[in-house]
């Protein structure tokens, strides 16, 4: 423990530069440079030591305060801010290249040096997990194309011996004579920098969006400098294009100092996308999403439409989406991340977003409290789920049930009595024309069979109804209809076959209802009777209207029928209501879902 803490400094002072002392430097080190240039033994004024000095000193302050951005972000995918702090060094040491043999030296390899630099940036900055040996490619080559290629060159073309010569007046040579050499070692940083820039624009394009956001204005710099850089090899390649070999070098001066400023503009604008955590805290502080609505928030946040959030459940060890559904925990992949927050989910979302480790876990904090109150409001629909089924599987064994016995009442007692009238029939007429009595007794028996016939189908067709099963809702509301004892008229019935617990449903919610007519409604009462089937809600469900013109004055609360009904059509997870104003009538509406 005693150790840590020097480690910690220790790694803290290597990890980021201590902002003032580089300032310190950087303004001690532009003094120099200056003097330099003018007493360096080339004989300058000061408006010409001014004008030499301008373009290097501003790339070399550009590039620093790009450095301090940088290594204030500490962000592992863009940990650039060595590089752009060797870049500025090259460029002030471009300014040491006074009448000095050795200082010559250091100063022409330094202005080769920082387009290596540059060209590290440019593939680090916006690294990702895609072509990382391409990258790693890039980067040496960016290196050994600027340093020991160059230092190559320049030992064969003799530049050890070579008179020094002031760097800074280049963007005045008019023309330039080169040999083959020249052309090669041009133009290997070149290549270098045409493919480093292409895969910093596939790296743009697979981006997300608020990546994007600070990687447009680093795309813009990068496809200029790039453009620059091109243009200057080409100055070498091309005979026809030496004569504006000035022309050249100066926009390469140009592009050296105005392209840390893109890069500064992209990483300020990157920065911004730290502020999307305070705005979604101060959206859902202010007004909290319904439930079931944190998903679109957290997508909306982070620019991802592909979000998905999944909550953990403890009870059940097990993972659950916003509605309730069981859903096993996803698995990271190429077109996807999960990242687990634990005891309370997990948020599934596009993998551009590993770019922004922090901004992940930043809104995930900020949402953390809604997330495990979504939790809850998802354990519970659950578990409404859950009720839900129970109780449809109950309905449905009933169904069946009631099935089975009313197969198992017209198939054996019915059938076993129907036999016996015809038994009845058979011995009515054996009997004596003088038997009188007999005949009578037979007679008499045989009424009591019909009635018993009769009641026994009423208890299967309650229990059952057999029409419902072999003719379908339509003719099994007529047939009700037909034997009320009330006037009823079927108005609308759809055509066709639905679920058979749908279907039992309409047909009891009917039977009762006209039941409850002829109870309460009035000998002057008529029925009409709706069914209606259609998109309600964006579900297919069935409605059911049974209208009557009688006293009115039906209360669900009270009795047994009406609340069996309502128990009956929630379990399929519909509604029932009735509307009975006291002298208008009686109205009851049920509406069921259900798949035709």
């Amino acid at each position: 423990m005693l150790r840590s803490r020097p480690r910690s400094r220790l790694r803290t002072a290597l990890t980021a530069p201590s902002t003032p002392l580089l300032l310190a430097g950087q303004t001690l080190a532009t003094v120099l440079g200056i003097v330099g240039v003018r007493y360096g033994g080339y004989g300058l004024t000061w408006a010409d030591t001014v004008s030499h000095t301008v373009l290097p000193l501003a790339a070399a302050w550009a590039f620093t305060c790009c450095a301090i951005v940088a290594a204030e972000r500490r962000r592992p995918t863009e940990a650039v801010w060595p590089m752009l702090l060797a870049a500025g060094l090259c460029m002030l040491l471009l300014l040491g290249g006074i009448k000095n043999q050795l200082a010559f030296q250091i100063a022409f390899l330094s202005d080769w040096l920082v387009m290596g630099a540059i060209a590290h940036v440019m593939t680090d900055f916006a690294r990702g997990a895609a072509y990382p040996r391409l990258r790693r490619a890039l980067v040496v080559a960016g290196y050994v194309t600027t340093g020991p290629c160059v230092l190559v060159w320049f030992v064969t073309a003799g530049g050890l011996s070579a008179r020094p010569r002031d760097l800074l007046a280049e963007i005045q040579v008019d023309t330039v004579s080169v040999d083959t050499a020249d052309i090669v070692f041009s133009m290997l940083p070149t290549i270098v920098y045409v493919v480093g820039l292409g895969l910093f624009c596939v790296r743009w394009a697979t981006a997300s969006r608020i990546l994007r956001r600070g990687w447009t204005t680093v795309l813009l710099g990068n496809i200029g400098m790039t453009g620059v850089y091109v243009y200057t090899g080409l100055m070498i390649m091309v005979p026809a294009l030496r004569s504006t070999y000035g022309t050249g070098i100066a926009a390469s001066r140009v592009g050296l100092a105005v392209w840390p400023l893109f890069l500064l503009a992209g990483l300020v604008r990157a920065r911004a996308g730290r502020s999307v955590a305070a705005d979604l805290a101060a959206e859902l502080g202010h007004a909290p999403p319904p439930p079931g609505r944190l998903q679109g928030a957290l997508a909306r946040a982070l620019g991802d439409p592909s979000l998905r959030l999944v909550y953990y459940r403890p009870a059940h060890r097990d993972y659950v989406d916003p509605d309730g559904r069981p859903t096993p925990l996803p698995e990271s992949g190429p077109d996807r991340t999960v990242t687990v927050l634990a005891g309370v989910g997990a948020i599934v979302h596009d993998p551009a977003l590993d770019e922004s480790p922090d901004l992940v876990r930043a809104v995930a904090a900020t949402a953390r409290l809604l997330m495990e109150n979504e939790r809850l409001h998802a354990e519970v629909r659950a578990q409404l789920a859950q009720v839900r089924a129970s109780r449809a599987r109950i309905v449905e064994a009933g169904v069946t049930a009631r099935r089975k016995i009313e197969r198992d009442l017209h198939d054996g007692a019915q059938q076993r009595l129907v036999t016996l009238a015809l038994m009845l029939r058979i011995a009515r007429g054996q009997v004596p024309e003088g038997d009188a009595s007999l005949a009578a007794a037979i007679d008499e028996a045989a009424v009591e069979l019909r009635h018993a016939i009769g009641e026994l189908r009423e208890l299967a067709r309650g229990i059952h109804p057999a029409v419902l099963t072999e003719a379908g809702l339509s003719s099994a509301l007529v047939s009700l209809a037909e034997r009320s004892t009330v006037p009823a008229e079927v108005v609308e019935v759809p055509e066709g076959r639905y679920p058979p617990g749908v279907e039992e449903a309409v047909y009891f919610v009917v039977s009762e209802s006209l039941a409850n007519a002829a109870k309460h409604a009035g000998d002057a009462a008529r029925v009409t009777i709706t069914v209606v089937a259609g998109l309600h809600g964006g579900r297919q469900t069935m409605t059911v209207e049974i209208a009557d013109d009688g006293n009115g004055g039906a209360d669900a609360s009270r009795g047994s029928g009406l609340r069996g009904l309502a128990d009956r059509v929630e379990a399929l997870d519909g509604t029932l209501t009735v509307h009975s104003p006291a002298g208008h009538g009686t109205r009851v509406l049920a509406e069921l879902p259900c798949v035709s």
